[in-house]
């Protein structure tokens, strides 16, 4: 699977850290996927 964190803009430097503890937690854990619903892409559908 390829993984993408994109869309940090100007603030990269300080989001990133945080972006990038949320992507591990679902690249390694399903269980963490169930903590990170409200932010699914598709929920705008």
């Amino acid at each position: 699977g390829l993984w993408l964190a994109l869309g940090h803009q100007h603030i990269g430097f300080s989001t990133a850290p945080g972006t990038a503890k949320v992507l591990a937690e679902l690249m390694l854990d399903s269980a963490a996927a169930s903590r990170h619903t409200a932010f699914r892409p598709g929920r705008f559908i």
